[in-house]
């Protein structure tokens, strides 16, 4: 369809409409052409402002871009804080006590115990190793020894009835004794009585001997052999028979317990106190496990269920027989106090072979099958706290608390408690312990008790209560812990002979012996000794976090500083909240920052501070020794605020203790802190209070500082220091470089801040540059330095390039003393001449040498000692002395002037590019 004309009309007029009406209703200020206004500019007059002062003091008219700065006072030296005592080492941990992360509650001295000869270990190699399983059954050894003097035997007429005495009760124990009418002292021997009757029905008292025909072969104490003929004692027999009593073997014991107990349910509770005792004597009779296991499995066919299960395992355990005590665990069956048998041994088990996730992992699974169950709580704990993870032992310790009303078993409380106290005394709780303790019983609370004492530092009650407990069922761990407690009270041969018995006696505790014997020679200074019984420590036992800790110690202070921290850091693998670890590793670093390169020093001070701070938070109690040690990393590490802040707590904590030194110590501490801060004023203050406090004890080591100390202020008083920094366009006048003049195209110019040789030798010579007029007389100088630096043209070979101090005497200005240092081709290098010695041409390695780089070269003089003039010169590169000697031509009396200059030295044709920049010099006052 086309479109009309009429059409085509009508959208032009519409499309012009609708322009029209936009622009009609658009903002104005569109499209609208800027039209800026013009304005004549009319000038203001320029304020006056005056350059420069009319009335200035003489000080402010120097010419501040042509002249180094005022000569000024030294900053503030560093002054040695007061000598501290070595570090504490922690005493031998016992298994029942604090963990390594609590270990500062058995800190002792550090200090190295002098003049302490220790006897050999006496020949034991003929001396019996204990009685065997059948020794029972024999004669007691050393009853020869109970013999008159000179070897005779005693009779029955012999006076000697106390011997004879002693020797019937000993033989007691391996014949019969049979007493006959009319006499009082019993015959000793062999009782056989007729066939059919029971031996142990002649120990009743109302047994008839006329009924029955005895036959009895008689011991003589006179040959201390059985006599050949036998008696026979019949109702036709004149004597007659009274009273029998048979050997006290403990087979007979054994024997007469097994009677005395009925064969029935009803006496379960005795029958399992007869298996536990049963335990304690198969430890020197073997065979007494095999009555025990015989005893168990009978009450489990009386009934006995879970407690037959549980002694039945006790025994196995005890006697070793892992594969069979496993099988039990397997074969048992059920939910509920079964499950949780299972659980808890199979966890048990795991542990002693090191499978500890598994190990874990049952003992939850046995805590879930029975959450009401105190033992199964106990185990975990156990678990736990031998882990490391004391606070989680804590935790299930609680728990076991909690539920210790439903604990019936004597056997079973004994042990849940005791694994209470340890997780107690494990997190260094001792008054929980002893509150603890209270509600234990039966022959182990002497040592438990002693193990109490011990953490607590109570050596005396402890050592009493080891020895208590020596003859009880803890006897090894009870004589280790005497010989633990002899060396914390310095007996030292007593405790290496009771460490030495133990090691023999009890192999499982060999690791704790080998590193309580490493202790003892720790402490007797015999680092070699003491590291060899450290590796038969960790050999026993190779987790054996102590024994680590301990051989860190040793290496620390024999010197080696990375066999150190290899050993330290395998402690804090294991225990990484040890503080007396963490302190070992802070003084590490400590000592390396001193001894170590300028350039590590502030690493190794960081280091330090956050080991000691470390340390302080996870210490159990507030330390003195470790806020000290605090104090001065924070200080070392450029933290004063830190030192100030860790000073003020050790001031606080000796207000608490009531300890005059630790204040002292303190006071002093904010001394060396306040000195640093210019407060110079202050400082003396507290020194004067120092020496006046203590004006009474001259010999006390505080005041010694505080003396020494006021004098080092006051003599760093009297000196001075001058720098150059080169900041103009000039040399001046203060320093000559008419010694550059001498060849044309090389001369001391400063370019960019620095004196600068730059050109090529014209001929062989030296250019130089010397600062005139600075020490007047040689006895004032103290040290100089300056920064070296090579451009990309020089030339190494060939050249020699330094700062150097020179002292003149005689009309031809001969060399008196004469020292420099810098390089001489590419090297590092060092000239001394002093007077008409031989000149020293010593070889020195600084850290880095590269040419390349710039260094801080340094030449210093300071006195042999305090009370002497002769003066030892340093040469310091980077911060590092790289040599050190003892000079004669100058030192406190020199009055010759003594001159410093820089220099190059270069052979013809060769290219120099060196630039010398911060000049330093140190001098005293001329006064």
């Amino acid at each position: 369809m086309a479109i009309r004309k009429e059409q085509v009309l009508l959208l032009a007029t519409l499309l012009v409409a609708f322009f029209w009406w936009r622009s009609a209703n658009a903002d104005p200020r569109i499209n609208q052409k800027f039209a800026p206004l013009t304005k004549e500019y009319v000038p203001q007059s320029v304020l006056q402002s005056p350059l420069v002062m009319t009335k200035l003091d003489k000080a402010t008219l120097r010419q501040w871009f042509r002249e180094p700065s005022e000569t000024q006072p030294l900053p503030p030296r560093d002054l040695p804080f007061p000598a501290l005592l070595p570090l504490f080492v922690v005493a031998l941990p016992l298994e029942l006590g604090p963990d390594l992360a609590h270990a500062e509650l058995l800190r002792i001295s550090g200090e190295v115990v002098e003049g302490v000869k220790l006897q050999p270990k006496a020949d034991s190699d003929g001396a019996s190793d204990g009685a065997s399983d059948a020794g029972a059954d024999a004669a007691p050894a050393g009853i020869a020894a109970d013999k008159p003097a000179g070897g005779k035997p005693a009779t029955a007429e012999s006076p000697t009835t106390g011997i004879r005495a002693m020797a019937q009760e000993r033989w007691s124990h391996v014949y019969d004794q049979l007493w006959l009418e009319g006499q009082r002292a019993p015959l000793l021997g062999v009782v056989t009585p007729s066939a059919g009757v029971d031996r142990f029905d002649l120990e009743d008292d109302k047994f008839d001997f006329a009924a029955i025909k005895i036959d009895f072969l008689q011991f003589s104490l006179t040959t201390e052999k059985l006599q050949q003929q036998k008696s026979v004692f019949d109702a036709e027999n004149r004597q007659k028979v009274t009273k029998v009593r048979l050997a006290e073997t403990l087979k007979n014991e054994v024997d007469r317990r097994k009677r005395k107990l009925p064969n029935d349910i009803g006496h379960a509770a005795e029958r399992l106190v007869f298996i536990d005792w049963l335990l304690q004597k198969g430890r020197d009779a073997g065979w007494a496990y095999d009555v025990a296991l015989q005893q168990a499995e009978d009450l489990a066919k009386q009934g006995g269920g879970l407690d037959a299960l549980r002694a039945k395992v006790r025994v196995l355990h005890a006697r070793g027989d892992l594969a069979l005590e496993l099988e039990v665990y397997k074969t048992t069956t059920g939910d509920g106090a079964l499950a949780a048998f299972r659980h808890e041994g199979l966890g048990q088990m795991q542990a002693r072979l090191g499978l500890w996730k598994d190990a874990e992992a049952d003992l939850r699974s046995a805590v879930q099958a029975m959450p009401s169950d105190a033992r199964t709580h106990a185990s975990l704990a156990e678990f736990l706290q031998k882990r490391g993870r004391g606070k989680e032992a804590m935790e299930q310790a609680q728990k076991v608390i909690d539920a210790l009303g439903a604990v019936v078993d004597d056997e079973d409380r004994k042990r849940v408690i005791t694994i209470i106290i340890s997780c107690q005394l494990g997190l260094g709780d001792v008054a929980a312990a002893r509150t603890m303790l209270g509600l234990l019983r039966g022959d182990t609370v002497s040592y438990v008790r002693a193990c109490i004492d011990y953490a607590d530092g109570a050596l005396a009650a402890a050592k009493d209560g080891f020895q208590q407990a020596a003859s009880g069922p803890e006897g090894a761990a009870a004589q280790l812990g005497i010989g633990a407690t002899q060396l914390r009270l310095g007996a030292w041969q007593e405790a290496l002979s009771t460490f030495e018995a133990v090691a023999d006696q009890s192999p499982l505790l060999r690791h704790r012996v080998f590193a309580g014997i490493g202790l003892l020679y720790l402490r007797l200074g015999q680092f070699d000794a003491a590291i060899s019984w450290l590796d038969r420590a960790l050999e026993a036992n190779p987790q054996y976090a102590y024994a680590h800790y301990l051989k860190g110690r040793v290496h620390r202070v024999a010197g080696q500083l990375s066999k150190a921290e290899d050993s330290l850091l395998q402690t804090l693998r294991f225990y990484d909240d040890c503080a007396p670890a963490l302190a070992e590793v802070a003084e590490l670093h400590s000592t390396k920052a001193r001894a170590g390169s300028a350039a590590d020093q502030p690493t190794q001070a960081m280091a330090a501070m956050r080991y000691t701070d470390r340390a302080v938070e996870l210490s159990s109690i507030p330390l003195v020794a470790l806020l000290l040690r605090q104090a001065i990393a924070h200080f070392e590490a450029a933290d004063p605020r830190g030192a100030v802040a860790a000073f003020e707590r050790v001031s606080l904590l000796a207000i608490k203790d009531k300890s005059d030194d630790a204040a002292r110590q303190a006071q002093a501490g904010l001394c060396v802190v306040d000195y640093s801060q210019d407060r110079s004023e202050d400082a003396l203050a507290t020194l004067d209070r120092m020496i006046q406090d203590l004006q009474s004890n001259k010999e006390h080591p505080l005041r010694k500082w505080a003396e020494a100390t006021r004098r080092l202020i006051e003599n760093h008083a009297e000196k001075e220091q001058l720098e150059d920094h080169f900041e103009r366009n000039e040399l001046g006048a203060i320093w000559d470089g008419s010694g550059s003049k001498r060849d044309g195209s090389l001369g001391a110019a400063i370019v960019d801040h620095g004196i600068q040789f730059q050109g090529v030798f014209g001929k062989s010579t030296e250019v130089s540059a010397a600062r005139m007029g600075a020490i007047a007389k040689g006895k004032n100088f103290l040290a100089s330095s300056v920064r070296l630096q090579f451009g990309a043209e020089h030339r190494q070979e060939g050249t020699e390039t330094g700062l150097r101090l020179q002292s003149r005497i005689g009309a031809n200005g001969s060399n008196d003393f004469i020292v420099w240092t810098g390089f001489r081709d590419g090297r590092p290098f060092l000239y001394l001449q002093d007077g008409r010695e031989d000149p020293l041409q010593p070889a020195i390695k600084p850290t880095d040498a590269s040419p390349r780089s710039a260094h801080v070269i340094e030449l210093r003089v300071e006195p042999r000692d305090e009370a002497s003039r002769s003066l030892r010169l340093l040469c310091i590169w980077d911060g590092d002395v790289v040599y050190q000697c003892d000079i004669k031509m100058l030192n406190g009396q020199t009055s010759n002037e003594l001159e410093t200059s820089l220099f190059v030295k270069g052979q013809k044709g060769v290219n120099a590019d060196a630039r010398f920049d911060d000049y330093h010099l140190e001098r005293r006052k001329d006064l």
